[in-house]
């Protein structure tokens, strides 16, 4: 059997500059260079929050070739000789619950997606310290199917309805039947999403919901969340594993940079309010005309040239309203850059 890795869950960060790529993407120009409109605004998706559990990455395929099931870690194929924390172990012993389910995947999916393997993935659970659970779990949390040259992530409504409390006695359990969570995200302004997941990351740590269904009754032990996976839902062109990410709590992160912090709204609503009301038509419409009297063509190579006259006019003519608001240049010079350079591409548009 192959393995067939499960992709890196992402930070948000990363995640904003794959919606922008994705988004204003346009193609490679005769250098070979890549192309991008910068005018067309970023999408608001939705996203739904599963709550991320303590354990080991674990996978579970299908060969539709072969009718094998076979188990897997995050980094290779395993068996009974070479297990992972008794995972495959786990597989065997409830076989005919998982060709359950495969079959239930394959009949329902194979008219519609051609289908070479199917992989279930998710979090083993309980395996190394006891105290984490009062039993052992295999926490479903995604499903692809496979072909030659094709893979398929199954929409997050159906994982719902495919496992039911009816798997719950042999363990099996999907992200889904404890308590989620909805976002919209913004990506002009993610800054507004990222206090709502943080402060949704907070209370998980403080009372884990998943940790408090499973702990051993006799234990006065708390055990903190580990934080979140958001996946984007109701949405064909972001539908990728390119756009899940994970927000941790300050306990379960390896390091300072990959929770996701709290922003301070007040201080973002100034820098915005800052930005509208320097960034007057008029003066956008300066900056094109400054181009055209330098004999500076107005095409995307020349956009720097385009940020920096309208940030020199900013700064020399509104440098006390910046002042006056409590606000650095530091603070509002990428704001300011985004949205000039979004009206210089709608004008060469």
């Amino acid at each position: 059997m192959q393995l067939v890795k499960y992709p890196e869950t992402e930070q948000f960060r990363n995640v904003i500059k794959s919606i922008q790529y994705k988004t204003r993407y346009k193609g490679i120009d005769d250098e070979g260079k890549p192309q991008f409109d910068y005018s067309i605004p970023l999408p608001t998706i939705e996203y739904i929050g599963t709550i991320k559990t303590h354990g080991t990455n674990g996978g579970i395929g299908f060969d539709l070739e072969t009718n094998e099931i076979y188990g897997q870690s995050r980094e290779r194929v395993i068996s009974l000789q070479q297990d992972n924390s008794g995972f495959m172990a786990f597989i065997l012993k409830n076989k005919f619950q998982f060709s359950k389910i495969f079959d239930k995947i394959k009949n329902d999916y194979i008219e519609k997606v051609k289908i070479k393997k199917i992989l279930i993935y998710g979090e083993w659970s309980g395996a190394n310290d006891m105290r984490h659970y009062k039993q052992k779990i295999f926490n479903i949390f995604k499903i692809k199917l496979i072909h030659e040259d094709s893979e398929y992530w199954i929409e997050h409504e159906y994982i719902e309805r495919l496992i039911k409390s009816e798997y719950n006695q042999f363990g099996i359990y999907s992200v889904y039947q404890f308590p989620t969570y909805k976002f919209q995200i913004d990506f002009n302004n993610p800054e507004y999403a990222q206090n709502e997941i943080a402060n949704k990351v907070k209370e998980i740590e403080d009372y884990c919901p998943v940790w408090n269904f499973f702990k051993p009754e006799e234990t006065e032990i708390n055990i903190y969340g580990e934080g979140l996976v958001l996946t984007p839902i109701n949405t064909e062109h972001y539908n990728s594993s390119d756009y899940v990410f994970k927000a941790k709590g300050q306990k379960h992160s390896t390091s300072k940079v990959k929770k996701i912090a709290n922003v301070d709204i007040e201080k973002v609503n100034s820098v915005n309010e800052f930005v509208d009301n320097v960034l007057t038509e008029s003066r956008l419409n300066q900056g094109i005309q400054y181009l055209n009297e330098m004999n500076i063509e107005i095409c995307p190579k020349n956009t720097g040239t385009y940020l920096k006259w309208i940030a020199d006019d900013v700064l020399k003519e509104e440098s006390d309203i910046l002042v006056e608001s409590g606000l650095s240049w530091k603070d509002v010079v990428g704001k300011l850059n985004i949205v000039s350079k979004g009206f210089y591409f709608k004008y060469i548009n």
